[in-house]
């Protein structure tokens, strides 16, 4: 068998020569030019060469010439490595010590000594065994991969692989369905890899967050978007009633913003399957696009009926009522639902907690913000701030504070508002007044954070009111998710008697104690 070797273009030096690069590429792994382009501008990259020693360095040295960097190691098989390594801590362990044998005993051991080698050498003859049907597999996936595999490589990420041995399919002649729908699978996904790994750092940073997703989308109407919109058409010519290459249709042309297509092709899909959640999902979204409101709902709700616990059509389902039908209570529902299940690794989760917190907080402890100036001209305003803070100067005191926290906070300015009735409260902690305006002001602005840090602090200097359990019940419910924490808050909210929040109260502890 021949040695195997990896030559690694790890990166291009200032006068490569990319032209010549491409052309040698395609020279030794066939493909198309589109592709070798795109591999010579992704580096690193590797190439794994069969050839003898000398024939990779050849081909080393070649890169190195045009102006990359290369690298060049013998590649053995890890399952080779393993056996290697077994066989040879077998050996070892076979091997008898010396030592001092009595003449009775020396029989005896050179029996067991044949015995033992006999063994030694059935073992080595089974791994050797092994070793040669390993590398008989390995050599067959490496080299000659079945239409099985295709599948097998694309749910491991390997685009590229995918997209190289297909077209290697097609220019021999198999131009089935399957293999273009593959390979525009391949070149999609290879696209959401380029458009995350260029674009995905700049979202978390981007003031329009838009103008990034624009600049995601230019990958679908590239070059390269085209040919798997190309490949898709020839499968869907070949094949015209299968769902999946109707579904990447629709998905390709939601990316590219074609909704009518779009939408055209996710509904020819449900005609082969009514009932498949997965497209009544991306049907429900392209409506929300058109803002066809209702047909969105419609369709997320036959999805849910398929599969009440579906988390990615109850979070769609939340949104639509909040946002776009601005049906509060029915949101909340759905909202609710999705967190009572495990959505394990979700980045959307502690945006939902926040929307859920934010909805329940104007349930139950409503707080009107006023958002104009209501306490006459800017001058009276000005005049009677100057005097408050004059009196600051002289003697700081809880009173003061809290009066000129009110002064602002009848403005509007609530931001101020807060930093004059925290000074109040360092002066004076018990005063609860402070604390219950407070902690209000601070979850009418989602400060939920703040609120939780104000409400505890009551509870740690005794000036809590029953309704401050309940408060913080909540925000330790769904805002921080401490069910332990919330539990206490609950039961400590319900001993206070029959309160204005005590049915609320009681559904939730039972809800907490899965009751």
């Amino acid at each position: 068998m021949p040695s195997r070797y990896k030559i690694i273009l790890e990166s291009v030096g200032p006068e490569a020569r990319q032209e010549e690069a491409v052309s040698l590429l395609i020279k030794i792994g066939g493909g198309t030019r589109d592709d070798a382009q795109f591999w010579i501008t992704n580096l690193p990259h590797t190439i794994v060469n069969t050839a003898s020693q000398e024939a990779a360095n050849n081909l080393a040295e070649s890169f190195s010439n045009l102006g990359y960097v290369v690298q060049c190691r013998p590649l053995l098989p890890e399952s080779l490595h393993q056996e290697s390594e077994t066989t040879d801590s077998q050996t070892t362990s076979s091997t008898p010590t010396m030592e001092s044998l009595s003449l009775s005993s020396r029989s005896n051991k050179t029996s067991k000594g044949v015995s033992g080698s006999l063994w030694l050498i059935g073992i080595i003859i089974l791994f050797f065994g092994l070793s040669l049907l390993g590398t008989f597999f390995i050599l067959k996936g490496t080299i000659k991969p079945g239409k099985k595999d295709v599948k097998a490589l694309l749910k491991k990420g390997n685009y590229n692989v995918v997209n190289s041995l297909l077209t290697k399919e097609i220019q021999q002649g198999n131009s089935e369905a399957n293999t273009y729908l593959n390979r525009a699978i391949a070149r999609i996904s290879r696209i959401r890899q380029i458009g995350y790994k260029n674009n995905w750092k700049k979202h978390l940073t981007s003031r329009n967050w838009n103008d990034d997703i624009k600049k995601l989308r230019n990958y679908y109407v590239s070059k390269e978007g085209n040919a798997a919109l190309t490949d898709l058409k020839k499968a869907l010519t070949q094949d015209p009633h299968n769902p999946d290459i109707c579904k990447w249709l629709g998905i390709l042309y939601q990316e590219r913003r074609e909704l009518a297509n779009a939408e055209k092709y996710f509904r020819k899909a449900l005609l082969y399957k009514p009932d498949n959640v997965e497209l009544l999902s991306f049907l429900g979204s392209i409506q929300i696009d058109k803002k066809h409101y209702q047909s969105a709902d419609s369709s997320f709700t036959r999805a849910l009926q398929r599969e009440p616990k579906n988390l990615a059509i109850l979070k769609h389902m939340g949104t639509l009522q909040l946002f776009y039908q601005k049906d509060t209570a029915k949101a909340l529902r759905y909202y609710l639902r999705y967190m009572k299940l495990d959505a394990g690794v979700d980045f959307d989760r502690p945006v939902i907690r926040e929307e859920v917190t934010k909805v329940l907080w104007n349930k139950y402890f409503h707080y009107t913000l006023k958002h104009n100036y209501q306490s006459g001209v800017f001058s009276e305003f000005e005049s009677e701030r100057r005097n408050i803070t004059a009196k600051l100067q002289e003697h700081k005191t809880d009173a003061l504070f809290w009066e000129l926290g009110c002064l602002f906070g009848n403005r509007g300015m609530y931001q101020e508002a807060m930093l004059q009735w925290r000074q109040a409260l360092q002066i004076n902690p018990d005063r609860d007044d402070i604390s219950r305006k407070l902690f209000r002001v601070q979850g009418a602005l989602n400060l939920f954070s703040e609120a939780r840090g104000t409400l505890q602090n009551a509870i740690d200097n005794n000036t809590a009111t029953p309704e401050m359990y309940m408060a913080l019940g909540i925000i330790n419910k769904y805002y921080v998710e401490d069910k332990k924490s919330a539990k206490k808050n609950f039961k400590k909210y319900l001993s206070s008697g029959a309160g204005k929040y005590y049915s609320e109260a009681k559904l939730e502890l039972q809800e907490l104690e899965g009751k």
